[in-house]
């Protein structure tokens, strides 16, 4: 972030994601799936001349 503000941003920040869902199928009782799953991500932003 400093070295965007060093180049001439007048703003600059990030942002961290951590996503994780699980999810269990079951039919008539009986669980017929499973699953986990984790994501992850970032984003930046930058404004010049803004």
């Amino acid at each position: 972030m400093n070295l965007a503000q060093v180049q001439g941003a007048s703003y600059a920040d990030i942002r961290i994601i951590v996503r994780r869902t699980q999810e269990i199928n079951v039919k008539n009782g009986v669980v017929e799936g499973l699953s986990d799953n984790e994501s992850q991500g970032f984003g930046v932003r930058v404004v010049v001349d803004g």
